[in-house]
């Protein structure tokens, strides 16, 4: 958050220091009072400290498996989780926002949010399946539906299909000869 009134807290140092709210480091406390007034709050998002993985060019974090982390626009959106629980999973099982937790199978990520039944290992992410206009998706942890919103009718693949599609097909064809057949009439006029 952006707060006229905000200071710095070094780990181990005295005093406080002015700076811009945006440079923080993994080592440091952010302190800020709402506009206005209001009581001070202490942003306790812990940095995530990583390391560059030469084999797959990822960087890993240093989280831990089952600890939830609280993040924010400050973190680094490329951090993965460590290989031995290598999916991040929102937590659904607390009351706050914004915080995740790395799982090691899709089991964990069903746990901790019943909607993402899919571990995405190209990702690292606990995900749902990727499927247009389905209202339920499916738990077998693939890209499918059970059922279908209103107007759509479920496929032999289990995705969601437009039954009137092929309709707007023909339509669409029959528009292109007809304007074929009107260029080459204004052509030959």
């Amino acid at each position: 958050f952006q707060s006229v009134h905000t200071a710095r807290l070094t780990k181990g140092a005295r005093g406080i220091t002015a700076f811009p709210p945006r440079v923080q480091t993994e080592n440091e406390v952010i302190l800020a009072r709402k506009p206005g007034g209001g009581k001070a709050m202490r942003n306790a998002t812990r940095r995530i400290k990583w390391q560059e993985d030469e084999e797959t060019g990822f960087k890993i974090g240093d989280m831990k498996c089952g600890e939830t982390l609280k993040v924010t626009a400050t973190d680094d959106k490329d951090v993965r989780c460590p290989k031995d629980c290598p999916f991040f999973a929102q937590n659904k099982m607390d009351d706050r926002f914004c915080t995740f937790t790395c799982v090691a199978n899709r089991d964990q990520c069903l746990k901790y949010n019943p909607d993402t039944p899919i571990a995405d290992v190209e990702r690292g992410i606990c995900r749902t399946a990727l499927v247009q206009s389905c209202k339920v998706y499916s738990t077998d942890g693939t890209d499918s539906c059970e059922v279908c919103m209103k107007g759509f009718r479920l496929g032999p693949n289990r995705k969601c299909n437009w039954p009137y599609m092929p309709i707007f097909y023909a339509l669409g064809v029959f528009l292109v000869v007809l304007g074929v057949f009107l260029v080459i009439w204004v052509i030959n006029m």
